[in-house]
C-alpha cells in the first residue's frame, strides 16, 4: 500500500510580513522556500490583481478557478501572467481554463487572460446552437481563439479548457472533453489519485520552450481528449506553475488529497499557492467536480454570456496586497449573496495604483441594482482621468478631488443620464511620512464606511474629525479628509463588510486572511475592504 504521508516541511517562524497564522499561511512541501515569504510589491498593472478566484455550481458540478502572482513576479513587482476562469454555459454546462502567458514575450497577460475570455464565449456560443455536439468541434473552436489571439499582435500563451455536463447522461456519468495548447496540463482525480490526461510537453532539449497561441501551426500542437467523470471525480486542470511540481510524488499526493473532495475557496486559494523552494512562478488552477449530494447549491456560476467583450474578466472574488514605500496594504473585493445565488457577476471594484511615492485605491459598488454599470464606468473612469493627471507635488491635497471632478465630468460627457448618486465610490491617496506614520486623503461618497481602527476598537472617520471639503455635486455629495495615521492606527474602507472584524484581529491580517474576513462577511450585496498601514 502506499504511504499516504506527505513531506511538509515544519511551518517558518511567523513572517514580519503577510499571513502569519496557521489556518491562512500555506503549506509548504519539501525544503522551504524563503522567497515565498517577502514582501509582496504592488502589480503594475491594477486591471491584474494579485490573486482571482471563481467559484459556484451548475448542476451536480462544483467548478473552482483561482490564478495567483508566483513569489518571483511578487517579490519582483511585475504582473501576474496567469490566467484561470470558471463560468457555465445554458445552464446545462461547467466550463473552465487555465492560462500561462509566455514571460519571455512583452504583455503576455493580455493573451492568457484574452484567452479564458474568448474560449468561454465561443465555447458557450457553439454549446447555445449545437448543444453536445460542441464537443466534437474542438478544433475549429481553438482555431477561433487562435485568430482571436493574433490579433493581439504579439503576446503568447498557453491554453488549457474542459467542459462537463452539469447533469449525468443515461448511465450516471458526466461526459467532459478537454483540450490543449501548451504545457499547462490537465489531470484526472480518481479515488484519491490523479492520473494524466493532457500532459505537458516541452519543445527543446532543456525542457523550457512550448507551444503557445496564437500559433502558425496549430493543427500540430492542438490535443484534446472526450471522456467521462463518475460521482466523486474531478477534473484538474492547472498552469506549469504547479504542473512541474506534478512531477513528483509528493505534490501529486497532496493534491489529490486535499482536491478529491470540494475544498472551501479559501483553501483552494491557498493550496494552489503550495510552497516549494525553486518553484517560484505564477500559479493557476481550474477544478470541476461531480458532486451530486451539491446540485445546484449557491452560490452560482456565473453565466458566460454575461461576459463583455474585450478587457479582463471581473471575478468572484479579487484579492491584492503589498509593502512598499513604508506603506502596508491589503484589498479584496468579493460577490454577495443574491448575486451569488443569482449567478451573476460582481460589481463592486477595488484596484490599487501607484502614482510616483503615493498609492491610490479607487474603490466603487452600486447602491441599487440597476447600478452596476454605473459602478463599473465610474471606476474605469477614474483611473483613466488619474492616468492623465500626473502629481506635481509630492502630497499635492487638492490632487484626488480634482480627479474627482474632472472624472464626474468625463462621465457626463460619455453619458448625459449617468446618475453618479447610484455609486458609492472613493479614492484613497496614502503617502509615508518621514516620521514613520502615515499621510492620507480620502475623498468618498455616501453609503461608504471609513474608520480608523486601533487597540481592538474602532470609530468611523466621520465621529472622530470634520471633513476639510464637503462637496455638493446635486446627485451626490463628496466629503474630503486630510489627516496622519499613527503606527498603531488601521485606515480601513469597507462596503458590505463590519470593520469590527478586521479592527478586532489580534494582528494585522495577511492576505488570505483578509480574503477569509470578506468571505465570512457574506451579506446581500458585494463587498469589498481596503486596509492601509505604515509599513513595520
Amino acid at each position: 500500500m502506499t504511504d499516504r504521508r506527505l513531506d511538509l516541511a515544519t511551518p517558518a517562524p511567523r513572517a514580519a510580513w503577510g499571513d502569519r497564522e496557521g489556518p491562512w499561511i500555506p503549506d509548504t512541501i519539501g525544503r522551504t522556500a524563503r522567497a515565498a515569504e517577502a514582501a509582496w510589491k504592488p502589480d503594475p498593472d491594477p486591471r491584474f490583481p494579485d490573486t482571482v478566484l471563481d467559484h459556484g455550481t451548475v448542476g451536480d458540478i462544483t467548478a473552482m478557478a483561482c490564478a495567483a502572482r508566483g513569489a518571483k513576479h511578487r517579490f519582483e513587482g511585475t504582473s501576474r501572467e496567469d490566467a484561470a476562469i470558471a463560468v457555465e454555459a445554458v445552464g446545462s454546462w461547467a466550463l473552465a481554463a487555465v492560462a500561462d502567458g509566455v514571460g519571455s514575450v512583452h504583455d503576455s497577460r493580455l493573451a492568457s487572460e484574452e484567452a479564458v475570455r474568448v474560449f468561454a464565449r465561443y465555447m458557450s456560443r457553439r454549446i447555445a446552437d449545437s448543444g453536445e455536439r460542441a464537443l466534437t468541434q474542438g478544433s475549429g473552436l481553438f482555431g477561433e481563439i487562435n485568430r482571436a489571439l493574433g490579433k493581439l499582435t504579439g503576446p503568447k500563451t498557453t491554453l488549457t479548457v474542459a467542459v462537463v455536463a452539469a447533469h449525468p447522461d443515461g448511465t450516471g456519468r458526466y461526459p467532459f472533453w478537454a483540450a490543449s495548447v501548451g504545457d499547462s496540463p490537465a489531470y484526472l482525480i480518481s479515488e484519491g489519485e490523479t492520473h494524466g490526461l493532457l500532459i505537458a510537453e516541452r519543445e527543446d532539449e532543456f525542457g523550457t520552450a512550448t507551444a503557445a497561441l496564437p500559433n502558425h501551426d496549430i493543427a500540430n500542437v492542438f490535443k484534446q481528449i472526450r471522456g467521462e467523470l463518475l460521482p466523486g471525480e474531478a477534473l484538474m486542470l492547472v498552469s506549469d506553475g504547479i504542473g512541474d511540481l506534478m512531477a513528483s510524488e509528493g505534490p501529486q499526493r497532496y493534491f489529490a488529497d486535499n482536491w478529491g473532495l470540494v475544498p472551501s475557496p479559501l483553501d483552494l486559494m491557498r493550496q494552489v499557492q503550495v510552497r516549494s523552494r525553486g518553484f517560484d512562478d505564477d500559479r493557476s488552477a481550474a477544478v470541476l467536480w461531480a458532486v451530486p449530494e451539491n446540485a445546484d447549491k449557491a452560490p452560482s456560476l456565473r453565466p458566460s454570456a454575461a461576459m463583455k467583450p474585450g478587457g479582463p474578466v471581473v471575478r468572484d472574488v479579487e484579492l491584492s496586497a503589498a509593502q512598499t514605500r513604508g506603506l502596508e496594504v491589503r484589498a479584496a473585493a468579493a460577490r454577495g449573496a443574491v448575486a451569488a445565488a443569482e449567478g451573476r457577476a460582481r460589481r463592486s471594484r477595488v484596484s490599487l495604483l501607484e502614482y510616483g511615492d503615493r498609492l491610490v485605491a479607487i474603490a466603487t459598488a452600486p447602491v441599487r441594482p440597476d447600478a452596476a454599470e454605473a459602478a463599473d464606468l465610474w471606476a474605469r473612469t477614474f483611473k483613466e482621468t488619474a492616468d492623465n493627471r500626473p502629481l506635481l507635488d509630492p502630497f499635492e491635497d487638492w490632487w484626488a478631488p480634482r480627479v474627482w471632478t474632472q472624472a464626474l465630468r468625463s462621465l457626463s460627457e460619455k453619458d448625459p443620464n449617468f446618475d453618479s448618486g447610484a455609486v458609492a465610490a472613493t479614492i484613497l491617496c496614502v503617502e509615508p511620512a518621514s516620521d514613520g506614520m502615515v499621510d492620507y486623503t480620502l475623498s468618498h461618497s455616501a453609503g461608504l464606511s471609513a474608520s480608523i481602527a486601533g487597540a481592538g476598537l474602532h470609530r468611523e472617520l466621520a465621529e472622530l474629525r470634520s471633513p476639510e471639503h464637503h462637496h455638493d455635486y446635486g446627485e451626490h455629495e463628496l466629503w474630503i479628509y486630510s489627516d496622519r495615521l499613527a503606527e498603531d492606527q488601521t485606515l480601513l474602507l469597507t462596503y458590505g463588510i463590519d470593520p469590527a472584524c478586521i479592527a478586532e484581529a489580534d494582528s494585522r491580517p495577511g492576505p488570505l486572511q483578509t480574503f477569509d474576513v470578506v468571505d465570512r462577511e457574506t451579506g446581500d450585496d458585494d463587498q469589498f475592504m481596503v486596509a492601509v498601514w505604515g509599513a513595520r
